[in-house]
């Protein structure tokens, strides 16, 4: 009985270093693109993040109303997933990814 106790002990203590603890840097792409948060109550203006989650990451995609742009899919570390949505790369990600919604827009 005490062996299964530490053997329980020793899992959980495991399990809790382990526990990857994913990045979300939504302030620092929104200060990046000088943007403000979105709460869903605003008017929404010209541009704005939208925020998805892939593979246990989060990635934010610049889009905007009135401009014709692909946006340029970054992960919190400014690394490019996607640049032109046609491309296999992209339709993947956006295949695969959550949409969380939109989190922040130009004022």
């Amino acid at each position: 009985m005490k062996y299964l106790l530490l053997f329980c002990a020793v899992c959980l203590i495991f399990a809790a270093c382990n526990d990857k603890k994913r990045l979300d840097c939504t302030p620092s792409i929104l200060e990046k693109y000088e943007m403000v948060p979105y709460t869903g109550t605003e008017q929404i203006g010209c541009m704005y993040i939208e925020k998805y989650e892939w593979e246990g990451q989060f990635y934010f995609r610049e889009d905007g109303y009135c401009v014709d742009m692909a946006g340029i899919v970054e992960d919190c570390y400014g690394n490019i997933i996607c640049e032109e949505y046609g491309n296999s790369q992209c339709m993947n990600f956006f295949k695969r990814s959550t949409y969380i919604g939109i989190v922040g827009y130009e004022q």
